[in-house]
């Protein structure tokens, strides 16, 4: 079983269970300090996010495209087909208040690596089985 630490039972939901559902009962969470994806279901790999000093370092959470993707629980978007960001990229899209006045929450992703293993500027790198895996409108917290 996954838990965090002061976890909300009722965030996979936006905190209405009257209203919304998640039939698959799916919630993937990523460790921003390591940069392991662990899901209830399929989906979990290794990973990392931020680049130089930030890359997989918290402290760095408020320096856009240097820092990790900023803790949050995000909405994973529709498979996106790219060709300079690898193939089946997907948008992350915040569930409640974005945490950043600095970042655009419209410019955090979860995409593929590059041959010099530093294609992150503040998004999550991850393998393309962990990217096809988690099924759109799945969420995923960063901690």
């Amino acid at each position: 079983m996954i838990s965090i630490e002061n976890s909300n039972r009722y965030i996979y939901v936006k905190n209405n269970p009257m209203i919304f559902t998640d039939p698959s009962g799916m919630i993937c969470f990523y460790n921003q300090r390591i940069g392991r994806m662990s899901c209830s279901g399929p989906g979990s790999g290794n990973g990392y996010s931020g680049t130089g000093p930030g890359r997989n370092n918290p402290d760095y959470n408020s320096v856009p495209f240097v820092g990790p993707t900023p803790r949050a629980c995000y909405i994973v978007g529709e498979l996106i087909p790219t060709s300079n960001l690898g193939p089946n990229i997907r948008q992350l899209t915040p569930v409640d208040t974005f945490p950043s006045d600095t970042r655009d929450p419209s410019t955090i992703y979860m995409h593929g690596n590059n041959s010099s293993n530093d294609a992150s500027k503040g998004c999550m790198i991850m393998p393309p089985q962990t990217r096809t895996d988690i099924p759109t409108g799945e969420m995923i917290c960063v901690y």
